[in-house]
């Protein structure tokens, strides 16, 4: 019997070592130009815990890679990042790369094209830590361990909203404490234009303490979670947005004709940037005189949305492709997302701007009509493309991001 009990362990250990084998990513990193290895490049799926550095022969071994299509990313400082897409269907996969030194020469575009450095300036970079690192109730517990490697530059044009634009020469490094990640963001892109604001890059997550999480902790990342466009996304894909306790509602929007007079009249060349940032910001009512206050009232007012009746099905919104991929799709371009469930207090307080009539959470998410976007099981980071306004837009932002790999404990019965 114990002879049965051994072979019987024997073989389960090595079908479980050839499903591990399965789902496992490797290659080697070496210098394109001299072709010597690359000691401790980042290796890593790109917004999730999974990764490895490369070891002292240039080698590295990802396993339990997450199904569905995924992005393996590879950064070393002074080298260009490289990103490669691939299928979890096409693992085991061996591939190697060859690292570029990095061409960013931040220094050298000063004025070019009208752009000045700001990054020292008090306003532009709470401006930037507001919109990237976000204004949450964990935005305050985050901090930037290399500020010296972003730069940001204002671009400004007579007659037009100012463009405030940050590059960075080396992956930026997050400490969220409140969640208890490290987050090293490699920027793409980032502008803030007026209200929007506009960002993406590479995220790979590594947690803050080697040892067992505290039951606090763990609630902050639930609390993070529910109700956030991952959740949403999550729950898009697998088809219970109405058991997770999202209602989605199509809508024509209607722009209020006099905000269209006045948006035209402060497009005018004879307003400049300074004038116009008094106005709108500091409230500055030398432009208009008495009419100022309410000229400003009705630019900040949200436009008017006529929301459906009629809520929206998941079948209208996604399907499969010819790869079996699952896409996001829709000849309607808004829709109004509404979260029913009750929020963790620590969010609670911060999401009462976006309530409505009903107290329940209240988001807008935009799609490029008939524009098709892959989105994965466990989804996280956002497409370029796809648009949030309202409790999504102000949510997602550096202090809230969790990892694509993290899963909240299931409810208790």
């Amino acid at each position: 019997m114990a002879l049965v009990r051994i072979i019987i362990l024997v073989v389960f250990s090595s079908f479980c070592n050839i499903i591990l084998a399965q789902s496992v990513i490797s290659g080697k990193i070496t210098d394109h130009e001299t072709g010597e290895i690359i000691i401790g490049a980042n290796v890593y799926i790109n917004n999730t815990t999974i990764g490895s550095p490369s070891n002292k022969d240039g080698q590295f071994s990802i396993s339990n890679v997450p199904i569905g299509k995924q992005e393996l990313v590879i950064s070393f400082v002074g080298y260009e990042t490289i990103s490669y897409s691939f299928s979890s269907t096409q693992l085991p996969l061996k591939i190697d790369f060859k690292l570029k030194p990095n061409s960013k020469q931040l220094n050298e575009i000063v004025i070019k094209g009208g752009y000045k450095v700001v990054s020292n300036d008090p306003y532009y970079w709470n401006t930037f830590l507001r919109t990237f690192i976000g204004k949450t109730p964990f935005s305050d517990r985050c901090v930037i361990k290399n500020r010296e490697d972003i730069e940001l530059r204002l671009y400004e044009r007579k007659g037009e909203v100012p463009v405030l634009n940050a590059v960075a020469k080396n992956p930026i490094i997050i400490v969220n404490q409140a969640l208890g990640y490290v987050i090293t963001y490699d920027l793409q892109f980032y502008e803030a234009k007026g209200f929007n604001r506009k960002f993406f890059g590479k995220a790979y997550f590594t947690e803050l303490e080697h040892k067992q999480l505290s039951h606090s902790k763990i609630k902050l990342r639930e609390a993070a979670y529910y109700g956030s466009i991952t959740h949403f996304l999550r729950s898009l894909f697998h088809n219970t947005l109405e058991i997770e306790g999202f209602e989605v509602n199509s809508i024509l929007r209607d722009l209020n004709p006099d905000k269209k007079r006045y948006l035209k009249l402060l497009d005018s060349e004879k307003i400049g940037d300074n004038k116009l940032r008094n106005f709108i910001i500091n409230k500055d009512n030398s432009l208009f005189g008495d009419s100022s206050s309410h000229i400003r009232a009705v630019i900040l007012k949200p436009d008017t949305d006529i929301i459906s009746k009629d809520i929206v099905r998941v079948e209208s919104l996604k399907s499969t492709d010819k790869n079996g991929q699952v896409i996001l799709s829709s000849k309607d371009s808004l829709f109004s997302v509404i979260y029913k469930k009750p929020l963790a207090n620590v969010i609670d307080r911060f999401s009462r701007n976006f309530r409505t009539r009903d107290g329940y959470v209240k988001s807008v998410f935009k799609l490029k009509s008939n524009v098709a976007y892959v989105v994965n099981p466990t989804v996280n980071s956002v497409n370029a493309g796809i648009g949030l306004e309202g409790f999504f837009s102000d949510f997602y932002n550096l202090s809230t991001m969790l990892p694509e790999n993290f899963e909240p404990r299931k409810p208790k019965n």
